[in-house]
């Protein structure tokens, strides 16, 4: 909004706010949720349009925005809904140059075809034209020497409308490969050097994506290609690989006897992790590399004639080129400047931890006559070889029957060692187990003597106890008949003094008191009897009692009752 007459307002705390003429304000939904059009305000229409939407920022890219008032342009990285202040912030389009877009997308002529086409000339001509509705001119200020011009553009149109009808929301498909800020993706194994014309420099490391800041580039290199590596053509890039960083290369070299020797060899090499501020130290590591190891080999090569190092070019190659220690105790000794094995050059902290030798090349006559030589020498060998081996199988048959002969006589007087020591064991053990049968024999006849001793202690113990028994028992049976005899002697002297003193009237009543006891057992036994015959019971006990001890008996007991 433009503010077309002066006014004053309340802002959200209370205050009192003076809008003077030509102020131009933004309102959006986080200051007033809902607008009414005021008379004091004309709505600023950019491109035919009034309403400023926010722009969506994925997660991993950004875009560029320029303060207008200051030319400051800032980065923004998403995820995140941006929403621009039309006043003061315009979103920047980085158009990247024909070297640049080979640099940071090696490869990818649709970024160079679509950088091309992005100009201010054509920009400005498809505004006249009234193609307002491409991607590429709305929302967007473009890279030029005159930013009020730019501005302009926008503005060109604007007047004062409202709106009056609803506007539904919009669909929006999301595109945004060229509209944001310039990603990088580092593959694995790969670096970048990140500069800024403030002098910031960053090297990153793969895998990841980097957004560079509106001012930000890639540092390049220009590396040698080839065999052998020059500088005829040179490769422009701006990645660096530092993990398993594979160059081949062509050495000429000449060895002491002047035999010119051509060598082919391929290196791996990596770039160690805590020297990587100096990876970009040296702008062409590979024309360095090659060339130091070249002047090794060279060097080391006069060391040595055409036949010594024809037959051994491998591990001359890989001692120079990895710097291996010479001897052993060297090796034992030495310890890597970098901790790792191999060659390191600590300028850009580059180590080569591994060659292979391709193939050597020598010139076609000494090939020939090394070729002659070695078939020659192989020849010799071969019969030297022949002659080695009968001779080691002569020698090794005799020294088998030596050993076998040996072994047979170690073998029998083993045995007959064994024998001797089995025969001594069993006399040995005879005599110790007959001296220690007769140590048993003479336990037992000891043990049989010391029980018959035994024996006869406890058989005169047992006579003694006998007696002493039978003693005991003939005076208790003597103390038992005395008493016995006290007894009888007793027994009759009462019995005596008893009979005297029993009277004959004592006898009869003893014998009527038996008999009426008796009889009154009889009596109710017998009465059922007497009653079936209509007798009395008197009368038929005495019936019945006839001829017996009890007959009259009833009449005695009559009597004597009558006399008591």
């Amino acid at each position: 909004m433009k503010v077309i007459a002066a006014y004053d307002d309340t802002d959200a705390e209370g205050k009192t706010v003076h809008h003077p003429i030509g102020e131009e304000l933004f309102i959006t939904g986080n200051d007033q949720m809902i607008y009414y059009p005021r008379p004091e305000h004309a709505m600023i229409q950019y491109d035919g349009k009034y309403m400023h939407h926010a722009i969506a920022i994925p997660e991993g890219e950004g875009r560029y925005i320029l303060n207008r008032l200051t030319g400051e342009i800032t980065t923004v990285t998403g995820p995140k809904m941006y929403l621009p202040d039309p006043r003061t912030e315009v979103v920047v389009k980085r158009k990247l140059t024909a070297k640049e877009c080979r640099l940071f997308y090696p490869g990818n002529n649709e970024v160079l075809a679509y950088n091309d086409a992005l100009t201010e000339r054509t920009t400005e001509k498809n505004t006249r034209k009234g193609q307002t509705n491409s991607t590429d001119v709305i929302n967007n200020a473009y890279a030029t020497s005159n930013q009020a011009d730019t501005l302009a553009i926008f503005e060109a149109n604007a007047n004062i409308s409202r709106g009056v009808s609803y506007t539904k929301p919009r669909t929006i498909t999301l595109d945004t490969k060229y509209d944001g800020v310039v990603a990088i993706n580092v593959w694995t194994g790969y670096a970048i050097n990140v500069t800024s014309k403030t002098g910031k420099r960053e090297v990153v490391v793969g895998p990841t994506t980097r957004l560079l800041d509106y001012d930000e580039t890639l540092e390049y290199m220009e590396l040698s290609t080839g065999r052998p590596k020059n500088t005829d053509h040179l490769l422009e890039t701006a990645y660096l690989r530092v993990e398993n960083n594979k160059i081949s290369d062509l050495i000429n070299v000449q060895t002491q006897d002047f035999v010119d020797v051509q060598i082919k060899v391929s290196y791996c090499l990596d770039f160690l992790e805590d020297y990587k501020d100096k990876w970009f130290s040296v702008e062409n590591y590979v024309k360095y590399m090659c060339d130091r190891q070249r002047s090794l080999l060279k060097r080391e090569a006069k060391k040595h004639t055409i036949e010594d190092f024809y037959s051994n070019a491998t591990d001359i190659v890989r001692k120079v080129a990895l710097a291996l220690p010479e001897t052993d105790s060297e090796a034992e000794t030495a310890e890597p400047a970098c901790g790792r094995q191999g060659r390191f050059f600590p300028e850009n902290g580059m180590l080569v931890h591994d060659v292979e030798v391709l193939s050597i090349g020598v010139e076609a006559n000494v090939a020939r006559i090394l070729e002659a030589h070695q078939t020659e020498m192989i020849q010799k060998t071969l019969e030297l070889s022949d002659a080695t081996r009968k001779m080691e199988v002569v020698t090794q048959l005799a020294a088998y029957e030596k050993q076998e002969n040996e072994l047979k006589h170690q073998n029998d007087l083993y045995a007959l060692e064994l024998k001797t020591t089995l025969e001594t064991e069993k006399m040995k053990a005879a005599n110790e187990l007959a001296a220690k049968k007769r140590t048993e024999e003479e336990a037992v006849k000891q043990a049989e003597a010391d029980m018959q001793k035994i024996l006869d202690t406890i058989q005169s113990a047992k006579l003694a106890r006998n007696k002493a028994e039978d003693d005991a028992k003939i005076a208790t049976e003597k103390e038992l008949a005395a008493i016995e005899k006290t007894r009888q002697d007793a027994y009759a002297a009462t019995v005596a003094d008893i009979m005297k003193s029993i009277s004959p009237d004592l006898i009869a009543a003893l014998t009527s008191k038996s008999n009426a006891d008796m009889l009154a057992t009889v009596s109710e036994s017998m009465s059922p009897y007497a009653i079936a015959n209509g007798e009395s019971v008197s009368d038929t006990v005495n019936r019945l009692m006839r001829g017996t001890s009890l007959e009259g008996i009833l009449d005695g007991i009559a009597a004597y009752k009558t006399e008591d």
